[in-house]
């Protein structure tokens, strides 16, 4: 039997690039700005990310790999989605403030995943493949 001897080519390239969801980034800061401007009982009553997975469920993902792909890809989503992200947001605020359900168990790193189990939970969504 062929014994398998590891890949050293492979070792080279074990650090994967990162990519993020740059309507992340946008969407957090338009929650973080539209939370300022309500009344102090409603912030201390709103959790930011409640809304903002809200608007992005209701939003499309735009994805980068690089520090200026994020940056050029960053100005076009403004230019072409402010308008949207801030009505979004605004209307996840309402519906998370309408929500009169007692807040669940929140959903942190490590926690037991509800629909596949941990063993098929990646430990960091950026480097899953």
């Amino acid at each position: 039997m062929k014994q398998l001897t590891p890949d050293k080519s492979a070792k080279k390239n074990s650090r994967r690039k990162r990519y993020v969801n740059v309507m992340e980034q946008l969407v957090r800061q338009e929650t973080e700005r539209q939370h300022a401007e309500l009344p102090e009982y409603i912030q201390q009553k709103l959790d930011c990310t409640d809304v903002e997975a809200w608007a992005l469920n209701h939003l499309p993902a735009r994805y980068a790999t690089g520090v200026n792909g994020v940056q050029v890809l960053k100005n076009r989503l403004l230019d072409m989605y402010q308008e949207l992200i801030t009505i979004t947001v605004q209307q996840a605020i309402e519906v998370v403030t309408r929500n009169s359900r007692p807040p669940g168990d929140p959903y942190l790193p490590g926690n037991d995943d509800p629909l596949f189990g941990t063993e098929n939970m990646p430990l960091d969504l950026g480097t899953w493949s």
